[in-house]
């Protein structure tokens, strides 16, 4: 039954894969917004360097919430720190109130009935919402205050917000579908030219979102080019500026929004023909090729103080060959830290895909992600067995204290910067949802 489970949410996540066009490059286009485009995000104060030497900030949260971060983690056991790296998936339309069916789906991948119940067993900091979980915004609203109660009751940091994450790209990657604005792709946004749009629909999408109780969204796609299976329309141009221009446009209009962003899939899966929720797939581009054209919309986010990047699964031949860039410390340590100066949280994808679950199963997978530098464990296919292998890890030394230390440092500033730009979540009559239609119907018609 667990399989069968599995194969349900990988088939449902589309949480991966990307191909790209190698054309030539799109000249950057104008900024131009429309007519009630928000206005710009609000800027955050650079942490200084007495914030915090572990976990440098310029990525989001402010100095204060940086050290504020520091001193919680200083007083949470190993367990909880190990909880605050999980983010499974469940069963359920509740957080509390399951059928027959999905209690014991929970009970074979949670270890435990009701989701809830997992927040308050494994001292869980996140979770994802899929579309299992989802019949209508409504219903999902009444669910992630579920999952807000239950982590308020269970942590000793009780004002900590949980992270509720949603992959809600648009497009054929939309969770919610009834009583929600449909989205178009971000191809579609990308055809018009103007990062403008890419932010307001992120701003409307992000609004929408955070009335239903979201704290964050994996979106907006960052990878270039429309050839793979796994992204094609997901991506917003062929050309690395322009997809660049498109990708942070869309972070602002979610941070101002409330929502936190999460760029992906990194390093891009610009030139991989695969869908690695099947396959590892490899990209065979050199390391000259992956600077000029799929880092680039990275780089140009983390510049735009982008909160979270998520990781793919991929073969990166000219890195590390033969390693899934998700548990390869080259790429994730290497590439996106050392390289790219990424200071914020890093997301595997969902580790219910075949090239992880398959070759290390859920525990060693968990293990070796944060190895590599990730701190945030997405979707692991037995979250019991992912919380011991690294409970037992950390343990060990083989994930030493300070690695532990700082990936939750970073995960509690994130829980803390998504507590202050969502502080002021709007109520279900405030979102101004005939508007949003009205924007998506302009952006399609300029779009052609």
């Amino acid at each position: 039954m667990r399989r069968a489970f599995v194969a349900v949410l990988v088939t449902a996540a589309l949480v991966a894969g990307s191909a790209c066009s190698a054309g030539a490059d799109e000249p950057e286009p104008p900024d131009t917004t429309l007519a009630t485009n928000p206005s710009p995000a609000p800027s955050t104060p650079t942490p200084t360097a007495t914030a915090t030497d572990a976990v440098p900030g310029g990525w989001g949260p402010s100095a204060d919430e940086l050290a504020d971060a520091q001193r919680r983690v200083a007083g949470m056991s190993r367990k909880e720190k190990v909880g605050s790296l999980l983010m499974p998936q469940f069963a359920g339309r509740s957080a509390t109130d399951v059928t027959s069916d999905e209690a014991s789906t929970n009970s074979q991948t949670l270890g435990v009935r009701s989701m809830a119940r997992a927040v308050t067993r494994y001292h869980l900091a996140g979770a994802i919402v899929m579309s299992p979980n989802i019949t209508d915004a409504r219903q999902v609203k009444r669910l992630n205050d579920g999952l807000a109660a239950a982590a308020r009751k269970s942590s000793a940091n009780t004002d900590l917000p949980m992270i509720i994450g949603i992959d809600q790209e648009g497009g054929i990657v939309q969770r919610v579908k009834d009583g929600a604005t449909t989205f178009p792709p971000a191809r579609t946004i990308g055809k018009t030219g103007r990062p403008g749009n890419a932010r307001q629909l992120a701003f409307d999408n992000g609004t929408e979102l955070r009335a239903m109780g979201f704290t964050l969204d994996f979106a907006p796609v960052a990878d270039v080019g429309f050839d793979s299976p796994a992204i094609g329309s997901r991506a917003y141009a062929a050309g690395p500026k322009a997809a660049a221009a498109m990708t942070t446009a869309a972070v602002d209009g979610y941070r101002e929004a409330g929502i936190v962003p999460v760029v992906k899939h990194f390093p891009g899966h610009g030139s991989a023909g695969g869908d690695s929720h099947e396959e590892l797939p490899a990209v065979t581009r050199s390391t000259a090729q992956l600077k000029r054209i799929d880092l680039v919309p990275f780089r140009a986010a983390i510049a735009d103080r982008v909160p979270a990047v998520l990781s793919g699964h991929l073969d990166v031949r000219a890195v590390d060959p033969g390693t899934a860039s998700s548990v390869s410390r080259k790429v994730v340590t290497g590439m996106l830290r050392d390289d790219l100066g990424f200071r914020g949280v890093t997301f595997t994808d969902s580790q219910l895909m075949e090239p992880i679950v398959g070759k290390f199963g859920a525990g060693e997978a968990a293990v070796r992600s944060v190895l590599a530098g990730e701190d945030v464990v997405l979707m692991p296919a037995d979250l019991g067995a992912a919380y011991d292998a690294l409970l037992d890890a950390a343990a060990s030394g083989r994930i030493t204290e300070k690695r532990l230390d700082d990936a939750v440092t970073r995960v509690t500033a994130l829980r803390l910067y998504a507590k202050r730009i969502g502080a002021d979540r709007p109520s279900w009559s405030e979102v101004p949802w005939a508007k949003h239609r009205a924007h998506v119907r302009a952006v399609i018609a300029e779009a052609g």
